[in-house]
Order: structure tokens, then sequence, then C-alpha cells
């Protein structure tokens, strides 16, 4: 057992009797180790053990770190999503671009386009799992050429008439003007459905740029025009930069801090609660 004693500052000139005598006199015994996961605080008469055992303590120490650990990454995730769209509302101020310019750019994504191009409007993309509110339906892609570059359109949202009927295709031009923006696909949601449906529309669960070129025969951009809301062509837009907004994962931040907050509070009240049994079974 290892005793630490203070209260007033004992004097080096003090003989032992006298310190033993001031540490007497005051009844103070500040913190007592019994063991690694037993603290005893003592002051006067009145005495506190905190004692949470391991149990405790090994599962307060393991889900401590990790929920901090993913209040971490959520924080880092909004950082994203801030950069995400701030990065839009720049490119979004900026002047629009050819295609080829805007492609050949270091940082591509968001840059406004203005371009020319032949489409090709009877071999659509149907993008399935979307919704626009609580409807479900598609997001069309139009496979576009310009200045010898194959593009995917996005023209918008088309709600289904039946969640299992695929909606009738929007008569297009075969020559279009195109203003959006570039959007950078999530990979996480672009490949061929596992079984897709034969002829166009062709439908995709994901887009997957390399099963995509399979279907048309030809070498497309890994990027997507989002057209512009107001665009002639446009269907129902209502783009998002990212489906989880930053205040979202600001949001799981705080809850998975919270956690780690409210653990440790319990850890310590589990200790405090246990040690005042012992001390009572004592008295």
């Amino acid at each position: 057992m290892v005793r630490f004693c203070s209260l007033e500052s004992l004097s080096k000139n003090q003989s032992p009797l006298d310190r033993l005598a001031t540490t007497a006199r005051n009844k103070i015994t500040i913190i007592v180790f019994k063991t690694t996961a037993d603290m005893k605080l003592s002051l006067g008469s009145y005495s506190v053990i905190f004692s949470p055992g391991w149990a405790v303590s090994l599962f307060a120490g393991f889900f401590i770190p990790v929920f901090l650990l993913l209040g971490n990454w959520q924080m880092q995730r909004a950082a994203q999503k801030t950069e995400m769209v701030e990065a839009q509302a720049l490119r979004a101020s900026q002047p629009a671009m050819s295609l080829v310019r805007a492609v050949d750019l270091a940082e591509p994504a968001y840059q406004r386009v203005d371009f020319s191009a032949i489409a090709i409007p009877d071999q659509l993309i149907y993008l399935d799992n979307r919704t626009r509110g609580s409807a479900p339906g598609v997001e069309v892609l139009l496979p576009v050429q310009s200045e010898g570059r194959w593009m995917l359109v996005n023209l918008g949202f088309l709600a289904k008439p039946r969640r299992i009927d695929l909606p009738a295709p929007p008569v297009l031009p075969e020559k279009i003007r195109v203003q959006g923006y570039l959007y950078a696909t999530d990979k996480a949601r672009v490949v061929l459905a596992d079984n897709p449906s034969e002829g166009w529309p062709r439908l995709l669960q994901r887009l997957d740029f390399d099963a995509a070129e399979q279907a048309l025969g030809v070498r497309i951009e890994p990027w997507q025009v989002r057209i512009n809301p107001d665009h002639p062509l446009a269907l129902t837009t209502e783009w998002k930069v990212s489906v989880t907004g930053p205040e979202k994962h600001l949001g799981y931040a705080t809850q998975w801090f919270s956690m780690a907050f409210a653990l440790f509070c319990m850890w310590i009240y589990a200790g405090l609660r246990r040690g005042s049994g012992d001390n009572n079974e004592k008295r």
C-alpha cells in the first residue's frame, strides 16, 4: 500500500515526531492506492473508495476510445463535405468552359460547362433506385459526343408509374446544347445491375463507366454533366452535392462524443457506488 499524505506543507526542518504529529492532527489521508484498480480519497472522517472493477474498466477502456475515434472520423467527414460545398460554390461563380477544356483541368469537379453536342437519344441509361421526396424513379443519362469526347449528361429524375415499371423515355433531339456542371460520380454507386435489362433504355443499379463503355461501345469520360435546372431538356433535378450534408456528420459526431462522455460518467459512477458499498460493509 502506497500512502500520500499532504494538506499543509511539512517543513524539512521539522523532526520526524513533529511531522507525524502534524499529519495526525489534520487527520488527512489524500490518496490510498490499494491496487491498480482501487483508489481511496479520505478527508477527516469522510472516506470514498473508487473501485470500478476490472470488467467495467476494460469495457470503458475499450469503448470510450472507439467512440472518440468515430466522433473524430465524422468530424473529418463533415470537413470534407464542407470543402465540397465550398468548391461547388466557387466554381459556380466562374465562367463556363467547353467540354474538352473542362475535362482536361487538374480538378474538373463542379466546373461549369457549355458546349454543343451530338446526342444518342435511343441509347439512354437509367440509374435505378433514385428518389425525389418519397417518389421512386430513375435518373436519365444521355450519351453525347462533343469534339471527339463522349460524356453522359444527367437530365434529371423521372418518377416510375409503378415501382416495378420503368418510365417512358423522353423525346430528345440529336443535336443539343449542354449547359451544366461536371460531377464526380460516387464510385460506390456506379456497375450494371446483376441482371441488366436487354435493349434500351439500359437499366443500371450503379454507374460503372467500364460497363457503360461496353454497353455503348465508346470510351466515356469518367464524369457526368448535371444539366442546369432551367435547361429546356432538364427533368426534375434538385441536385445535391452530397446525399449527406456536413451538418448531418456534425450531428453524428456529437452523438459519438456524447456516448463517450456518458460512458465515462457511468464508469466513474460505477466505481464510486461499488466503493461506497464496500465502505458500508466494513462499517
